[in-house]
């Protein structure tokens, strides 16, 4: 009788197992199905008391090319200086959140900026054209619910100035 009890729990054991493993959805994993889409890198003027100030810039859109639809999602932009480990900057935000995104659609545009930046008493010009300027790098990196964090892609940012007015 025992044997036939541990037998039964077994198969119900199996069973169980099959069904959650069909109902999982078996989706792609997001940093495999989503694109970047609209990337812009550049620099912020933004206001400081302390003289003219710049910012690094990560803008872009995300495009779930899969066939299901995605569920919360976390980005994370990590600014670096060029030649240099140490992170300059990070940005965390909720890219999608409880109501999904569904195959072929898009989120945002998202506009990602680093804390720290460059300021000077020069003009917003002069301050990448500094002797001291260096180039700066991001790395953006995505996290599906409570999957690991996967990178996306990385960039130089661009040494141009953004309009102030594309921020939102």
């Amino acid at each position: 009788m025992a044997r036939t009890l541990y037998r039964c729990l077994w198969v119900l054991a199996l069973a169980a197992g099959i069904a959650a493993a069909g109902c999982s959805g078996a989706t792609a994993d997001a940093h495999e199905v989503l694109r970047l889409v609209d990337v812009t890198t550049a620099w912020l003027p933004t206001e400081s008391e302390a003289g003219n100030r710049i910012v690094p810039v990560l803008s872009f859109r995300l495009e779930n090319t899969g066939r299901a639809p995605l569920g919360v999602m976390q980005v994370n932009a990590i600014f670096r200086r060029s030649g240099e480990e140490l992170n300059w900057g990070s940005v965390l935000v909720r890219a999608v959140g409880r109501e999904g995104l569904a195959p072929g659609a898009s989120a945002g545009p998202f506009t990602l900026r680093s804390e720290r930046g460059y300021t000077g008493p020069q003009s917003i010009d002069a301050l990448l054209t500094h002797r001291e300027f260096v180039d700066v790098s991001v790395e953006l990196f995505v996290r599906h619910r409570a999957a690991r964090w996967a990178r996306l892609g990385a960039f130089d940012v661009d040494r141009r100035l953004l309009p102030l007015a594309r921020v939102g």
